[in-house]
């Protein structure tokens, strides 16, 4: 360690900055990858709970700046959106550090493509997403780990009764964010029981994901988003019913 009256010189205290620097610099790109892993879980409109994050890594003046995250934090995500949320919106969860303190922010700003920060403001380092209800403005519950996320409710239809008896494009809308790289979804048939179909596709190839029969039989399943945000279907009959509802997204 030095010692009052030791020489300060470049070659002296670029040692202990560089070390410092490449510190700061690991931490960086710890956030690209897929190396940074939140883990989140939203219960109502003012309550959200982060875990330990480790660092909040976030560009200040030009110069990236490391934080220590070590203990849960919970936040009102009502409060942070200014009181109110609007209905069927998708919101973002960051936080920047002022002052050297770390803060919170909800905007409906979405994230860079690589899922990091704020779209053109690297202040803002991106933690997690959710959405508001399609008919009233209240926070879905959700929990996430990484870049999974699982609603806490049912009753999200991207597709309700539908009867199309030729293959028909289902888009996904807010409820699955078109980030995502996969989609959580639920599927159930009506019980008419008279030996009608019906077939969930892929939008583009087409390529069957699975056939229901009409005896309200019922299936989760998760589709890939690499053809698009949407789904295609259509039923043998129409008296046999789809609804095909969000649960979550990776």
């Amino acid at each position: 360690a030095p010692a009052d009256g030791d020489i300060a010189n470049a070659a002296s205290v670029n040692v202990g900055f560089q070390s410092l620097e490449n510190s700061v610099e690991a931490l960086r790109y710890l956030t690209y990858g897929g190396g940074f892993y939140p883990r989140v879980k939203a219960t109502s409109n003012t309550g959200m709970t982060i875990q330990p994050l480790g660092a909040v890594i976030v560009k200040q003046l030009g110069v990236w700046t490391a934080v220590p995250h070590t203990v849960a934090t919970t936040i009102d995500p009502l409060a942070l959106a200014g009181g109110a949320f609007a209905v069927g919106t998708r919101y973002y969860v960051y936080v920047n550090v002022v002052a050297g303190v770390i803060n919170w922010s909800v905007s409906t700003t979405a994230p860079d493509t690589g899922l990091r920060y704020k779209s053109g403001d690297e202040q803002y380092q991106f933690i997690s997403t959710f959405i508001t209800a399609p008919a009233v403005a209240t926070l879905i519950p959700y929990s996430q780990n990484g870049s999974t996320y699982v609603y806490g409710t049912s009753g999200l239809p991207l597709l309700n009764a539908g009867n199309a008896l030729v293959s028909t494009n289902v888009p996904f809308s807010y409820l699955i964010p078109s980030t995502a790289r996969t989609a959580k979804l639920f599927v159930k048939s009506n019980g008419t029981n008279l030996g009608y179909a019906g077939v969930i596709s892929t939008p583009t190839i087409g390529g069957t994901i699975l056939t229901l029969i009409d005896n309200g039989a019922s299936s989760h399943f998760e589709m890939s988003l690499s053809q698009g945000a949407s789904l295609n279907y259509f039923v043998s009959n129409a008296a046999m019913t789809l609804t095909v509802d969000a649960f979550g997204f990776n």
